[in-house]
């Protein structure tokens, strides 16, 4: 299913457990994937750096791929 993303931009994310289980599934299934970019919402469920921490554990399916923070999602509007 995501095997060939390259490029993926998620907007408005809380880091429930449910998004972040999706961030794991590309990170580790997206074999080409160059840039995840994030941008958090209004209703964040725990903090960036504790999201952060547990996104670093997570296996990559691409060496190339990098996680990039854009900020709060309203300053993208």
């Amino acid at each position: 299913m995501c095997a060939n993303l390259q490029v993926v931009q998620m907007t408005g994310i809380n880091w429930r457990r449910n998004e972040m289980c999706f961030i794991e599934l590309i990170l580790s299934k997206a074999r080409l994937l160059r840039a995840l970019f994030i941008s958090y919402g209004g209703n964040v469920v725990m903090s960036s750096e504790d999201a952060i921490n547990e996104l670093l554990t997570y296996k990559r399916a691409s060496a190339e791929a990098q996680v990039l923070f854009k900020g709060k999602a309203e300053e993208y509007y």
